[in-house]
C-alpha cells in the first residue's frame, strides 16, 4: 500500500500541474469566444 502511495504521489503532482497550467488557458479561451459573440451581436 505504502509503495503504491509513493507511485501515485507523482502522477497527483503531474495531474495538478497540468489543472493548473491548463485553467488559465480555458478561462482565456472562453474570454476570447465571449468577447467574439458580443462583439458579432453588437
Amino acid at each position: 500500500m505504502n509503495v503504491l502511495k509513493s507511485l501515485l504521489q507523482p502522477c497527483y503532482a503531474v495531474m495538478l500541474a497540468f489543472v493548473v497550467l491548463s485553467s488559465p488557458s480555458i478561462c482565456t479561451a472562453n474570454n476570447n469566444v465571449n468577447f467574439n459573440a458580443f462583439k458579432d451581436e453588437y
